[in-house]
């Protein structure tokens, strides 16, 4: 088990998942919308969609901490849960970065291909350099040692 104040590495290190899916697949999604089609493109990500579920549903498992409400956990009532710092906090962040994302989606491959004369190919290949960058990003702030950290204090 990872103690709490080294916790931000590991799990930067999973959230990298998605950065690296973008890098990976925006390159492979702009040959199949130049070739076929933007609608050929949602048929594709719906079967690999299909597909990874019917994976999980078969590979999948709870975790190890997962507590079941009969197993004698306690529920808190949903209010209490919603009118958490925490909740509110994360609702807020998830609504600037889905604002966020949905300009890099909508406007950056445009931006590269009109504005900046690269072709379709090219921009969508490049769609992934902004995830490319917050990954590293990411990856490197989470292994820095917080102040708070026990690691921190011992340098300093």
């Amino acid at each position: 088990m990872v103690p709490p104040d080294r916790r931000g590495l590991p799990s930067a290190l999973i959230n990298s998942g998605a950065s690296i899916a973008k890098i990976a697949i925006a390159p492979v999604l702009t040959l199949v919308v130049v070739t076929w089609g933007w609608r050929t493109a949602f048929v594709v990500l719906a079967v690999f969609g299909f597909a990874w579920a019917a994976v999980w549903l078969f590979v999948g498992r709870e975790g190890p901490y997962t507590v079941r409400a009969g197993d004698g956990g306690k529920r808190a009532p949903l209010r209490t849960i919603l009118s958490t710092p925490t909740f509110v906090g994360a609702v807020v962040g998830t609504f600037m970065m889905n604002g966020l994302i949905a300009v890099v989606l909508t406007w950056l491959p445009s931006y590269f291909e009109t504005g900046l004369g690269f072709t379709r190919l090219e921009a969508g290949s490049m769609f992934g350099l902004p995830s490319v960058v917050g990954m590293v990003a990411m990856i490197v702030v989470s292994g820095t040692p917080t102040a708070a950290s026990p690691a921190a204090r011992a340098r300093g």
